[in-house]
């Protein structure tokens, strides 16, 4: 039992080596949104959203190297003025890139999206009624979504 203690510590504490970069990685860009959802509580984790800046992306990135990036987490990932930057500069260094969106703020950013290359757009809804949707969402944005 001892000697199961002792190599399981020895694993932990081993030298952090990586053969591979990750398969994967989630950055999450923004922890900002702009709706309140009922089922979200990204208020009570974030009572002061932030932006991260270009320059800590890119060093995720350079660092990390990963084959697939994922530009979104508990925010808005468009709300970051730097979104088409980051997923250009991902794209750059030789990954794909997916996203989730509210889709409520790409009305005009639709060109954008398209021509920056996201291989999976993931679209939230949350609802097929307007009354449901803006109960969920807290605003009345059904229409943008049809």
């Amino acid at each position: 039992m001892k000697r199961e203690i002792q190599s399981g510590f020895a694993m932990l504490t081993r030298g952090k080596k990586v053969s591979a970069p990750p398969a994967h990685v989630q950055v999450e860009i923004t922890n900002a949104c702009n709706l309140k959802c009922e089922t979200c509580h990204r208020d009570l984790l974030y009572p002061h959203p932030l932006h991260m800046p270009l320059d800590v992306f890119k060093k995720v990135i350079d660092e990390i190297r990963p084959k697939r990036v994922n530009v979104s987490g508990i925010g808005e990932p468009f709300i970051n003025e730097d979104v088409f930057d980051m997923i250009d500069y991902a794209r750059s260094s030789g990954a794909k890139i997916n996203c989730a969106t509210n889709f409520t703020l790409v009305e005009r950013k639709i060109e954008d999206i398209v021509k920056s290359g996201i291989g999976q757009l993931k679209v939230s809804i949350d609802a097929a009624k307007r009354e449901t949707y803006d109960r969920i969402r807290k605003k009345d944005l059904h229409q943008t979504l049809i």
